[in-house]
């Protein structure tokens, strides 16, 4: 009998499920329960288990069931940014650049990358954005390793999981985020060329539209470092923020895909279109 009581569905790839549930002391958490090998699943664990940073969602526990690999986590209110596609205000773009590109500088010290940035896998906990998800994650260098091909719309143009292409993925992540819509009209760098013009965002955001620009070059080496972002992003908040006020934040309740503005959400991080 599995010790965990399903109680929502909050995700669902190639790899597993993952779930709401409670565990048998009463406590919520978030399980993923794998699709895959055992071998891949224990990998995913010990790869976000090594990891301490206050913008990554380690994991808590990972144990061997009859279906297979179960791994628990912290179950984040906010889910997924999936949830405020179009509706991402410049401030809160500026903060998601802020804490990811923060992970990534860790990441990258350690000499490892993500391998799938991409909004199902960047978190809202009421306070800060989390990048989570690691099983593309792997060691720097390893640059033979193509990228997941169900994330392709995410995917830089060279294909392979490097530190630049983590770069090209946020900046993709960041376009649909305050667009609505993704990137090479959803086939990312499979669409894109050399002499590709990169789609402008709004024109009221001049300074995120050119650094998203920047960071979906589709040349590695013209894309800013994960430190440039994350400084020139902390620039960007402290402007955002003198230009406009921070508001309290509303009572937090689980959002969902079709209600953008449900009472989760802090009201400085929608756009009001």
């Amino acid at each position: 009998m599995s010790p965990f009581k399903k109680i929502t569905l909050l995700g669902s790839g190639t790899s597993g499920d993952v779930w709401a549930c409670l565990n048998s002391g009463g406590q919520l958490l978030a399980v993923k329960f794998f699709k895959q090998e055992r071998e891949k699943a224990e990998k995913e664990f010990r790869a976000g288990k090594s990891l301490s940073h206050q913008n990554i969602l380690q994991p808590i526990d990972f144990s061997i069931s009859k279906e297979g690999g179960v791994m628990t986590m912290p179950l984040i209110e906010g889910r997924s940014v999936e949830n405020l596609a179009g509706f991402v205000s410049e401030r809160t773009a500026w903060q998601l650049i802020r804490d990811i590109a923060s992970a990534m500088v860790y990441l990258y010290e350690k000499g490892l990358c993500h391998g799938d940035v991409q909004p199902s896998n960047i978190l809202w906990d009421g306070k800060a954005f989390l990048l989570g998800d690691w099983g593309a994650c792997q060691r720097l260098g390893d640059q033979h390793v193509e990228a997941d091909l169900d994330s392709y719309q995410y995917c830089a143009p060279e294909k392979i999981r490097t530190e630049k292409s983590d770069i090209w993925s946020l900046g993709a992540s960041v376009f649909f985020l305050v667009m609505g819509v993704p990137v090479f009209s959803g086939l990312g760098g499979k669409a894109q060329k050399k002499d590709s013009d990169v789609p402008l965002m709004r024109k009221a955001f001049p300074e995120l539209s050119s650094c998203v620009k920047a960071c979906l070059s589709y040349c590695p080496e013209d894309r800013p470092s994960a430190e440039e972002l994350c400084n020139l992003a902390k620039e960007q908040l402290k402007r955002c923020e003198s230009e406009f006020p921070v508001r309290p934040l509303k009572p937090s309740t689980q959002p969902s895909a079709s209600d953008p503005h449900a009472d989760f959400w802090p009201e400085p991080m929608i756009d009001s279109l």
